[in-house]
């Protein structure tokens, strides 16, 4: 055994250091939050959270973690704390509940410092993108392949999963992949790097399928384009989609139709083209209990004054609150769970939710201006289906929090 200059102890075999890989390991599997590789029917895993603390805890006892994350640790602690006490939950929902929290420290605090003491992982991050779209391919082909990987909860004419229990989440995933390899190459990607984001973008409009994930690439979108050219120009593109977006999408409706027919996403057209915006918000369950679980968390954390309502307390919530909502939410998911990430934090904990947001955006601070425009389509992305266990998150977050530190552009240079 041998610790280095860097305070890292490594174990090596031959030329293989086993806390590289170990660290490797903990990125594969915060890449692929949703699979099971058929240990449980679970549709979170707690692997990214297990693998990592694995990592930490066999690392040099010199380990240098930023004040903002060990606060933001001991304050997850504090509200978890407060989450459970609030009202009764099952043990099963405590378990999920603190995997879900934890997640966000300690794979904030693992990666940076495996960034750091090894190198950035640009390339395990796109073998694991090419394996999430390898098996997406693999399932369009046969629908039960990824059956063993991952628990499936979808249902025909929809698009395929491959490691995500729903299409849905298999978009949400290669938009946070294409993200972290912006950032890594600073908005100016190379040509590999055009080319699998490109090849991503293809998979969300013709193996996911996913109208959210077309959503995500639009924010997405500009955020680069604003980077890229300035916000002054990503408002003017902004604006100008908002205009001739529809103009095209009427002009053109026949054949954007046959190509999505028979799909989630051509049904969502129709039904667009037929009623309007407000027909699909009102009239597609999927769409409509999407807006559920941004409406209801808002609405209960402004209304109760910011108090925490516990872990199990959104089916009773909806309830009561929906008729208020009564002309926008028609139909309801009638569970606890919450699927959205800002939605689930600000309900279940309230105002300590709320620091807990803040203190994860003050982590990544700059006085670069581009970072508030990040930060602002981050957050809009986090009012979505996603969940808080989505590991991704932490990562781009650390990205972020590098992007202008000199150890890190040393690597990217």
């Amino acid at each position: 055994m041998q610790t280095s200059s860097k305070n890292v102890t490594k174990f090596s075999l031959g030329r293989i250091e086993v806390h590289a890989v170990m660290g490797h390991l903990a990125v594969f599997f915060c890449l692929t939050p949703w699979a099971s590789w058929g240990t449980n029917s679970l549709d979170s895993q707690p692997f990214p959270l297990l693998i990592a603390t694995l990592y930490l805890l066999f690392r040099s006892s010199k380990i240098c973690v930023p004040k903002i994350y060990l606060i933001l640790l001991v304050w997850t602690i504090i509200l978890l704390c407060v989450a459970i006490i609030v009202t009764p939950a099952s043990y099963r929902t405590i378990a999920r509940a603190v995997v879900s929290y934890l997640t966000v420290p300690i794979v904030l605090i693992f990666f940076r410092d495996f960034v750091l003491s090894y190198r950035f992982p640009i390339r395990t991050i796109i073998a694991v993108n090419v394996l999430w779209l390898g098996f997406g391919l693999l399932e369009s082909i046969n629908p039960s392949f990824t059956s063993w990987a991952s628990v499936l909860r979808t249902t025909e004419g929809r698009g395929v999963t491959s490691l995500a229990p729903e299409p849905t989440f298999f978009a949400i995933y290669l938009v946070f992949s294409s993200w972290l390899i912006l950032v890594y190459d600073r908005y100016r990607p190379k040509t590999f790097s055009v080319f699998i984001i490109f090849i991503n973008i293809l998979a969300i409009l013709f193996l996911a399928k996913s109208s959210m994930g077309i959503v995500f690439l639009i924010i997405l979108f500009l955020a680069w384009y604003a980077v890229a050219f300035g916000f002054t120009a990503a408002l003017f593109i902004t604006f100008l989609f908002a205009f001739v977006g529809p103009v095209l999408f009427y002009t053109f409706i026949d054949i954007i139709l046959s190509v999505f027919e028979g799909t989630r996403i051509g049904n969502l057209l129709q039904l667009l083209n037929q009623l309007g915006i407000t027909g699909v918000i009102s009239l597609d369950a999927s769409v409509n209990i999407r807006l559920e679980h941004i409406i209801i968390p808002i609405h209960a954390f402004i209304q109760g004054g910011f108090a925490p309502n516990g872990l199990e307390g959104f089916a009773d919530v909806s309830r009561n609150v929906s008729p208020i909502y009564s002309n926008i939410l028609r139909f309801s998911s009638g569970g606890d769970k919450i699927n959205s990430w800002i939605g689930a934090v600000l309900f279940e904990t309230g105002l300590f939710g709320l620091i807990f947001i803040i203190i994860l955006i003050y982590s990544v601070r700059s006085r670069n201006p581009i970072r508030s425009i990040e930060i602002s389509c981050i957050l809009i992305l986090l009012f979505a289906a996603i969940p808080l266990a989505f590991s991704v998150v932490p990562l781009l977050f650390v990205t972020l929090r590098l992007a202008g530190d000199k150890r890190f552009a040393t690597q990217v240079s």
